[in-house]
């Protein structure tokens, strides 16, 4: 219909459920969260009950996954022992929006020429699978680069993801990012993932992996 699914709104206070037990929170706490009514994070605290007092959080995964609910917690953590919030970073949703202004369209005027350039000498040419300009059962074709990575440093990096509670691949892509962010001052690339177990076409735009 020509409308967002998702857009950014105001800020809006979550209520704080509350149980008697663990065993009522564990079978009404969590529920399936409707993406046109719900905020999608709930909250709930379980009292004092002699041993401990649970505090539970419920997010839907449209909004959170393995990284932002690590950074949530680290913040909640600050929070509830009165210590100073870092700051926020700009998220994704800033830099998209930056991306639409004039000043992202003057300063990158000239891209698409030099890709067309780079690209030219390229005997195939990369054409995507979730590509809608390709004719149904059309031949797909891909450009394609191997980069090895050294022994020693593979191990460097799977030392720092268990250390980051993170991936090496995550790891992986944030190195590219800052390694184009210091030789070109900005992040100026797609990055494509495989999709796990996904193969028809009508699937490939989808959320997640």
């Amino acid at each position: 219909e020509g409308k967002a699914y998702f857009c950014a709104g105001p800020c809006t206070d979550i209520t704080v459920q509350r149980f008697d037990s663990i065993a009522q929170a564990s079978a009404e706490f969590v529920r399936p969260f409707s993406l046109a009514r719900d905020t999608l994070l709930r909250a709930a605290i379980v009292p004092f009950d002699g041993v401990q007092t649970s505090l539970l959080f419920d997010f839907s995964h449209i909004v959170a996954d393995g990284v932002s609910v690590g950074y949530f917690i680290e913040q909640f953590k600050l929070a509830i022992h009165d210590q100073a919030v870092k700051p926020e970073p700009q998220s994704s949703y800033d830099f998209s929006r930056w991306q639409q202004s004039r000043d992202y369209r003057q300063l990158h005027v000239h891209d698409r020429d030099y890709w067309a350039e780079m690209l030219r000498e390229v005997s195939v040419k990369p054409v995507w699978p979730a590509d809608r300009r390709v004719a149904a059962g059309g031949q797909l074709g891909y450009a394609l680069c191997r980069a090895s990575i050294e022994p020693e440093l593979t191990q460097r990096l799977r030392d720092r993801a268990l250390q980051s509670n993170s991936t090496p691949f995550t790891l992986v892509l944030l190195s590219y990012f800052l390694l184009q962010a210091y030789v070109r001052g900005g992040w100026n690339s797609h990055v494509g993932v495989v999709v796990s177990g996904r193969t028809e076409p009508a699937f490939f735009d989808t959320f997640g992996m």
